[in-house]
């Protein structure tokens, strides 16, 4: 008898939750296509230099994709305990310091470097950026972990 009850009480919450004329999101990622930035992938790959004393790291990479057409910037994203530093390039081109402004329809790539640091890949992160100047968050429930690279 108590689940009957439960069973009615959620269904009559539901009905009441939802506004006349509005369509109540049936799925997260129809919801998640609203923002104004969608993550698409994220990974971490530790790296290790190929020669004595060269370093070690981590490189995070956040795939997303821009769906608005108000202005975007990319602040910092959250690893780790650390609001770290974030370079950003469109999908497909090479990382560098030169300044991209995210336009509709753009896919980027997102880079956090962590050099030196001894600790565990992260298991998610927050993205920090604004949109039209509001600030948002975008949350990483989950990195996928690349396997370890030696580098020359």
């Amino acid at each position: 008898m108590k689940m009957l009850f439960v069973l009615t009480s959620a269904t009559i919450l539901g009905v009441h939750s939802c506004s006349p004329g509005k369509k109540a999101a049936q799925d997260p990622v129809e919801s998640a296509h609203q923002a104004g930035v969608t993550l698409i992938q994220a990974t971490g790959q530790r790296w290790t230099a190929g020669i004595q004393g060269g370093g070690s790291g981590t490189e995070y990479t956040f795939k997303v994709a821009i769906n608005t057409a108000t202005p975007i910037q990319f602040g910092t994203v959250d690893l780790g305990g650390k609001a770290r530093a974030v370079l950003v390039a469109r999908h497909g081109s090479a990382i560098s310091t030169t300044l991209v402004v995210p336009q509709q329809g753009d896919t980027l790539n997102l880079r956090v470097s962590v050099n030196n640091e001894v600790i565990p890949i992260a298991e998610g992160a927050t993205i920090h950026y604004t949109d039209n100047s509001i600030a948002q968050q975008l949350l990483v429930p989950r990195i996928e972990k690349l396997a370890p690279l030696s580098r020359p």
